[in-house]
């Protein structure tokens, strides 16, 4: 049993000295102790032939459990960090989605209020044409010109039509 002590004890020493730092201790009694490899000090002198080897496993075993508890935490820390890049980067892409939406709501009320002005014009230079058209004096030059400007508001309104058509599509 001593001899496996001996064992664990040489172990953990060779694991705390292989750090090559230095390293502070607080055991459950409250001493404080630093470990440098594999040499131990107390108050800043060195007290590795005074303490028992149980004592430097407990200090070791301390070590390493605090050692490993800070290792826990520095995953927990880097899991939360790049979750926290991965919720920045989603709510990036959902601002850049939001405003391509708004780009195709502003886009498609554009396409919208100019085919129904495109209508307006179109009606109304119907009526126009109809109204003059019954009047004396309307020569067929004044037709082919009238002629002309109902059939560039007609293909103005399918162009605009065809555009909402596309933007409602989408």
């Amino acid at each position: 049993m001593i001899k496996y002590l001996k064992i664990v004890s040489l172990t953990m020493v060779i694991t705390v000295s292989s750090c090559g730092t230095t390293h502070q201790v607080i055991t459950d009694s409250g001493e404080i102790y630093e470990v440098k490899g594999d040499t131990y000090y107390k108050d800043g002198k060195d007290v590795t032939s005074k303490i028992s080897d149980s004592e430097k496993d407990h200090i070791v075993t301390t070590l390493n459990r605090r050692l490993e508890s800070e290792d826990e935490l520095l995953a927990q820390q880097e899991a939360i960090e790049e979750a926290r890049e991965e919720a920045e980067k989603a709510l990036e892409e959902a601002d850049e989605q939001a405003e391509a939406i708004q780009e195709k709501l502003e886009a498609t009320k554009e396409a919208r209020e100019n085919y129904i002005q495109a209508n307006k014009d179109l009606n109304q230079a119907q009526k126009s044409y109809k109204r003059l058209r019954k009047k004396e004096g309307f020569s067929t030059k004044d037709d082919a010109k009238w002629t002309k400007k109902i059939n560039d508001l007609s293909d103005k309104l399918k162009e605009t039509e065809q555009k909402l058509n596309n933007l409602m599509d989408e």
